[in-house]
């Protein structure tokens, strides 16, 4: 059992093939296997506030990642993470967290900020927001990195779960993601 299977109990999925998957809106397509982790299902809907969208996760015996993928109507925002628009977006993830330790399900919050940055290795891959936190959660220590950026009427959010900072995968996958969505631009 992996270290979320325990944590947070089994979790379901669809099935998966080894296809990739295409998500049927923006016509981004996302591997089987990414920095790393394995998809677990095809993408999966879910609402936040007025929008919808799909979640996409991906994760291995340590790391959970979910991508986010938003379709804004009527949006007017730049693409990359560095407008006004995705700061918001960033502060409604951190709002969501502090929610979260209000109800009791994380303890002893701790928030990291940084400064927005290119992800992935192409000159020319679109800017990220990001942002992390350390908690505890049923006793047990949990790190987790949320990053955002926009392309064309979409917000991309990346949120990042592991255990222990030592983990590769805190590295990788957010730079195969950011290599992943630019090169579909």
């Amino acid at each position: 059992m992996s270290f979320f299977q325990r944590l947070f109990g089994k979790q379901t999925t669809s099935a998966v093939s080894n296809e990739n998957y295409t998500e049927p809106r923006s016509g981004l397509v996302f591997p089987i296997q990414l920095g790393g982790l394995k998809r677990s299902a095809f993408g999966r809907p879910y609402a936040e506030g007025e929008r919808a969208g799909v979640s996409i996760p991906y994760g291995n015996e340590t790391a959970q990642a979910t991508i986010y993928v938003t379709t804004v109507q009527a949006a007017d925002f730049p693409d990359g993470g560095e407008s006004d628009f995705i700061r918001d977006q960033l502060e409604n993830a951190i709002s969501a967290v502090r929610e979260m330790e209000r109800m009791g399900k994380y303890q002893a919050v701790k928030y990291f900020s940084a400064e927005p940055q290119m992800l992935g290795t192409a000159p020319g891959n679109l800017v990220w927001a990001r942002t992390a936190f350390f908690t505890t959660f049923n006793g047990r220590p949990m790190m987790s990195f949320t990053y955002l950026t926009a392309l064309r009427s979409l917000v991309i959010k990346l949120r990042l779960s592991c255990p222990s900072p030592k983990d590769k995968s805190i590295g990788e996958f957010p730079i195969a993601l950011g290599d992943l969505i630019s090169g579909q631009r």
